[in-house]
Formats: structure tokens, sequence, C-alpha cells
């Protein structure tokens, strides 16, 4: 009879925490996850540049605040404020087609740069298709 009251009341814990654990995650918190895979920061661009010193020439040309909102670590990739009413999108294409700029991308929400696999290796194919 003892042993039958233990593993109920070990099974009773059980539940318990498995209810306690499901009803946590379902409890709304702070928005700080991207709703979709395409969300970013409105105004704002990624870009890596070849060289850090050609920082003033870029911005000046498209229209981007010369002073980065922030750099990541000591590689030439800057967080940049667009200063005209370009979209991220928009302003990410134009910087891509520059030969000072590695890539540009929007300022994606919880991704790094580079955050979305542009191909994979597991494709196949030759090495210039990449």
């Amino acid at each position: 009879m003892m042993k039958q009251m233990q593993q109920l009341g070990t099974r009773i814990i059980a539940h318990l925490l498995i209810l306690s654990l499901l009803c946590g995650s379902m409890v709304p918190g702070r928005l700080l996850y991207a709703q979709a895979v395409d969300d970013y920061v409105a105004g704002e661009v990624v870009a890596k540049l070849l060289q850090a010193g050609d920082l003033a020439s870029v911005t000046a040309a498209y229209a981007l605040d010369p002073t980065p909102i922030a750099q990541f670590g000591t590689r030439p990739i800057y967080r940049l404020r667009i200063l005209d009413q370009a979209t991220p999108p928009d302003k990410a294409a134009a910087l891509a087609t520059d030969s000072r700029v590695q890539y540009a991308e929007p300022n994606f929400l919880e991704q790094t740069p580079e955050g979305q696999q542009r191909t994979s290796w597991a494709a196949g194919g030759e090495a210039d298709e990449y």
C-alpha cells in the first residue's frame, strides 16, 4: 500500500511538472523574436566593406549616416542608418552592387550578419557557381 502511494505521488509530481512546463511556454513574453524570417529593423542596413577605409565614401554615396550605429568587433562590418526614404532591402541591394562592399543586407532581427543561408554546399555543382 505504501509503495502504491509513493508511485501515485511520483506520478502526480511528474504530471504537474510537465503541465507547468507546457503552461509556461504558452505565456506571452516581451517581443524579442522576429515574427518572420524577413523581419528587419526599419531604417538600418548591415554592410561588410572590403576595406574599412572606404566607410566615409560608401556612406556618402548611398545616403547613409557616416557614423555607424555599431561595428562588429574590429571587422569592417557596420550597422548603418539610412538617411533617405529607401527601404532596407532596396538600400542593401544598391550597396551590394558596389565593388567596395562585400555584402549588404537589411538588419534582420535575431540574426547575425549573413545570417540567412544563401546557398548550400550540399547542393553540388561546380566551385565557380558559389
